[in-house]
């Protein structure tokens, strides 16, 4: 996970591929990963141990945090035959990569596959990690990538702007932040009559929407080139929640992916 947020949305911004970024860093905990190629995206994982003894283990482990449909974590993994077997095998539910602490946990009991609801609050930084419990001591074996607000969902690109939106999170809650390059000076009158549309439900109608161009510019992100607007929705992120961004005559001209697709 990137520590300062600002960059992570950048980069999306300008077309760089995160995702293998974020998950090289947060799910391999190796000495040194370097030449394993585009494979460290799916399948490189490392075994507990000192800096010096960890290893890479090249079978693929899933870890995920998704939604539910009242906006809380909800917690999925699938891992190999052979360690679903363990005893003391255990899926949990982090804060963020720094905590030490499980904020819920659950047997896998031999399933190779499986998910959870919980009543956590989705929101950035959760993280599920596949941790083994014994008698006295707990080792964490893997960890899933940290989750981002956004749900590692790059801003999609409204028309041919220099305007993109995005859908996120707090605390299970859905938002809408529109980023506008600051060359883009007369965006609001682009948008004279364009409203945005939050739909829950893929093929759902909305269940609330905003003008575009009545969004409020925050300052809590700063990067330059760029002015960050948003809004809040007042309505519970859910597996299949969207964004549609629709013209004067009601037809959908720009659209997110679904949450959890």
């Amino acid at each position: 996970m990137f520590e300062d947020q600002n960059l992570a949305w950048f980069l999306t911004l300008v077309d760089y591929d995160i995702s293998r970024r974020e998950l090289c860093l947060s799910n391999v905990h190796c000495a040194d990963y370097a030449g394993v190629g585009e494979d460290c995206l799916n399948h490189l994982h490392c075994s507990p141990g000192s800096t010096e003894d960890e290893f890479c283990d090249w079978t693929p482990v899933s870890l995920r945090v998704g939604t539910t449909a009242d906006g809380k974590a909800a917690v999925s993994w699938g891992i190999p035959d052979t360690k679903a077997e363990e005893e003391g095998l255990t899926v949990a539910l982090f804060k963020n990569d720094n905590s030490s602490s499980a904020l819920v946990e659950k047997a896998v009991d031999g399933l190779t596959s499986g998910s959870f609801p919980t009543d956590i609050s989705l929101n950035a930084g959760l993280q599920v990690r596949l941790v083994l419990k014994g008698e006295k001591q707990e080792e964490t074996l893997w960890r899933g990538a940290e989750l981002d607000d956004a749900n590692r969902k790059r801003p999609v690109k409204i028309m041919s702007t220099d305007a993109s939106m995005q859908l996120f999170t707090r605390d299970g809650l859905a938002y809408i932040r529109l980023y506008v390059k600051k060359s883009f000076t007369n965006w609001q009158n682009s948008f004279p009559s364009d409203w945005v549309g939050y739909h829950q439900a893929k093929g759902g109608s909305y269940v609330t929407w905003v003008y575009l161009n009545s969004l409020v510019q925050t300052t809590a992100h700063k990067f330059e080139g760029y002015d960050v607007y948003e809004h809040f929705f007042n309505q519970t992120i859910t597996p299949e929640a969207s964004l549609q961004l629709y013209n004067a005559g009601n037809r959908v001209t720009t659209q997110t992916i679904p949450w959890d697709e």
